[in-house]
């Protein structure tokens, strides 16, 4: 799942939607002003796509739909901190979600934390799921060896939005009350 604010450069101010969801098997790099990077394009997995779009309108979202959209530097820079050596591919596809904080009026973080709560739910009803996380040495101890992503991710989705928008500038208040007004109470 890669959450993020397109930068005018593949939806524009004429429709630029709350949430936009991508439904395509690959998505190509955005021309930003000086040609499009020389970077391979990124896959998407379609059918998940497509589960979590049924699933968030199924919850009430008014969702919007992409494909054959360009992404821009928001995705690749992240890409490429991760995964160093794209020139053979990148070695995972995404499910971009596009959120317009850019117009008013933009998402409440209530209302994002109730997507993360939505997202979660489709994540986890989805037939064909396989979970990220960090690998840890093996040996006697890995079981006291709990990495932070075995904590927050899928549990943590809606306190990751927030967070996302906090550093993005949309909201600047105190990240705990943006929680509690979300009905985050803290860590159990």
């Amino acid at each position: 799942m890669y959450i993020f604010n397109d930068h005018v450069t593949a939806f524009f101010f004429d429709h630029y939607s709350t949430f936009t969801l991508g439904i395509d098997s690959q998505y190509d790099v955005a021309d930003e002003g000086g040609g499009p990077r020389c970077l391979p394009p990124v896959r998407g997995n379609a059918a998940l796509s497509r589960h979590i779009g049924a699933s968030l309108m199924a919850d009430e979202f008014d969702m919007s739909f992409f494909m054959d959209k360009k992404l821009d530097h928001g995705l690749s820079r992240r890409f490429r901190r991760c995964c160093p050596d794209e020139a053979q591919g990148w070695p995972t596809a995404v499910i971009p979600l596009q959120i317009g904080v850019l117009q008013f009026p933009v998402p409440s973080a209530r209302r994002c934390y109730k997507l993360g709560r939505a997202l979660r739910r489709a994540i986890e009803s989805f037939r064909k799921i396989s979970m990220w996380r960090l690998s840890r040495p093996a040996g006697s101890r890995i079981r006291f060896m709990a990495s932070a992503a075995d904590l927050i991710i899928p549990t943590g989705m809606p306190s990751l939005l927030i967070c996302w928008l906090m550093t993005r500038k949309a909201y600047r208040n105190d990240p705990w009350r943006i929680c509690r007004a979300g009905g985050w109470r803290g860590p159990k």
